[in-house]
């Protein structure tokens, strides 16, 4: 399994807190790397993140669709279609 790295986005925070952001990360690094290293992914240089649920999960899930439409079908105007 690839070595458990970590880094927070604020120094201040990471100086104040920083048992308790690495305890917080850790557990979603983990099974993160675990999911690389199932699929080789780290091989292929693949990346990943977790989310906590809710809207910031529909929104990274949205992101990484429009990005991947992208690069893989040259959509450059997507669009979203929602329910009324």
């Amino acid at each position: 399994m690839p070595s458990l790295a970590f880094a927070s986005a604020s120094p201040r925070l990471s100086l104040a807190y920083g048992d308790v952001l690495f305890t917080e990360c850790r557990c979603p690094l983990t099974a993160l790397l675990q999911v690389l290293d199932m699929y080789h992914g780290n091989k292929a240089g693949a990346v990943g993140m977790t989310t906590t649920g809710g809207t910031e999960s529909i929104m990274m899930a949205v992101r990484a669709h429009k990005e991947w439409a992208k690069e893989a079908k040259g959509i450059t105007t997507p669009h979203v279609v929602l329910p009324r």
